[in-house]
């Protein structure tokens, strides 16, 4: 129920942009280096295919991907718009700035305002991992699931999370990220990323649709093993 209107100034505007087929990417910046963005339009292009292929490949892909000069900050998503805070490519910025702002096209159906947010960003975040389990190698991948564990040790359950706690970024983000991982472990890659596909296909907005979805595409046991994970501290 609200309207974005942004608005991008600089002395030193610059951008960069690639046109194939029928997908155009644009990086828009001012204190960045150039071959920086480069990489950046490089990273975009292979993230948007790799969650197409998986998520479902939409027939036109348009993207604006703008970054703000600021050491440290994140970034956030909109439709075909991304902006990240950032003056360095690096990890950081090709997980977090790229790959789950770039998950975001496929998962921000949910309420963003109530614990149903974590069907977009713990979905987004464990795009960002399968991301990086395809770029960087099953070690990386590893290595961050075991730093998403520790961290979400003894926090509260996801189910009725108040948004607002200044726990829930890690609940929504964390551990989220380790139930879909363990989700995946229990399913099966294969069968996993073909919910994942049906999950967007749907336009799966809330939870109660999404273990419905789990329960008809796997079985009950799945879903009652599911939602105990989601309320389970």
């Amino acid at each position: 129920n609200s309207i974005d209107n942004i608005i991008i100034a600089a002395k030193n505007l610059k951008s960069k942009y690639l046109k194939e087929n029928d997908s155009y990417i644009e990086v828009v910046y001012g204190d960045f280096p150039g071959p920086a963005a480069d990489s950046i339009i490089t990273e975009c292009k292979y993230t948007l295919n790799l969650f197409g292929k998986y998520f479902g490949k939409e027939e036109n892909t348009y993207l604006k991907y703008v970054l703000a000069p600021f050491e440290k900050g994140g970034g956030y998503s909109r439709k075909n718009f991304i902006s990240m805070r950032t003056k360095k490519f690096d990890y950081y910025t090709q997980s977090k700035g790229i790959a789950h702002e770039i998950a975001h096209f496929w998962w921000r159906k949910a309420n963003t305002t109530s614990w149903e947010d974590w069907l977009n960003e713990s979905f987004a975040e464990y795009s960002m991992l399968i991301y990086t389990r395809e770029r960087f190698g099953i070690d990386k991948f590893n290595k961050q699931i075991e730093e998403y564990k520790d961290r979400s040790k003894n926090l509260p359950p996801i189910w009725g999370i108040d948004r607002n706690s200044n726990k829930a970024y890690s609940v929504i983000y964390e551990k989220g990220s380790v139930i879909l991982f363990e989700l995946e472990n229990k399913i099966g890659k294969d069968k996993f990323l073909s919910l994942l596909r049906k999950i967007a296909d749907n336009n799966i907005c809330t939870t109660n649709d999404f273990l419905q979805l789990l329960e008809k595409e796997t079985s009950g046991e799945a879903r009652l093993w599911m939602e105990k994970q989601l309320k389970s501290a």
